[in-house]
């Protein structure tokens, strides 16, 4: 795949989390419109998200703004919107050509971001990893990390952030010393080096470090 990263603008999520919704509204709009534009320039055949608070605005909060954009259109950019390991996993069998992939030997924790689990639940993240991992992957029962977006960043509510962490991701991280820690949020990453000390990666990071560490992959196959 030829992959493109447009700079298209901000998803609105920051915006929208704190009840800014009319400045949410103009940004999404903006955003919105790039994304349909770049879409159709570059005949893409997909709209790929790292973090799965941006494509929760997309495939969700951007549906039900009154935004200055046709509502079939947007529609049709939640329908082509997914995870790069959704992606990546629903193409797995059927594409021609892919890198070599060493089967990872550590254990795997996966911890899935809120929004994840709500609205596509954790096997959206957790589904490629486990082809590579087997039963190595455990997909973490786990609650709220307590960052929150920016939630957690306020000095007022630091203890409470730390408490939500503590009721079941942290205990679950820290009872697994020799184990990678996977978790696709930006927010979650950082709340469990503070909280934790442990080193997380996305879940991407962790298959292209496979992919590159053992030299297996072809300048030709699919990124």
């Amino acid at each position: 795949y030829r992959v493109v990263m447009p700079d298209a603008g901000c998803c609105g999520r920051t915006l929208i989390s704190v009840g800014m919704l009319a400045e949410a509204t103009r940004t999404c709009a903006r955003t919105a419109t790039n994304l349909l534009n770049t879409l159709q320039q570059e005949n893409a055949v997909a709209l790929l998200a790292l973090e799965p608070s941006c494509l929760s605005a997309i495939k969700d909060d951007w549906l039900d703004l009154k935004m200055a954009v046709d509502a079939k259109q947007l529609n049709e950019l939640a329908a082509r919107s997914m995870l790069v390991e959704e992606f990546l996993d629903a193409r797995w069998n059927e594409h021609p050509r892919r890198p070599e992939i060493a089967a990872g030997h550590e254990s795997v924790l996966f911890h899935g971001h809120c929004h994840q689990k709500a609205l596509w639940g954790s096997q959206s993240g957790a589904r490629v990893l486990r082809r590579i991992f087997g039963d190595r992957l455990s997909v973490l029962d786990s609650g709220c990390c307590g960052l929150a977006g920016s939630f957690g960043y306020a000095a007022h509510r630091y203890d409470l952030s730390m408490a939500i962490g503590e009721q079941s991701l942290f205990p679950a991280i820290r009872g697994a010393p020799d184990a990678v820690i996977v978790a696709p949020g930006t927010s979650c990453r950082q709340q469990l080096r503070d909280a934790t000390d442990a080193q997380p990666l996305h879940p991407v990071e962790l298959i292209a470090k496979l992919v590159t560490e053992n030299g297996a992959s072809n300048p030709t196959s699919s990124h």
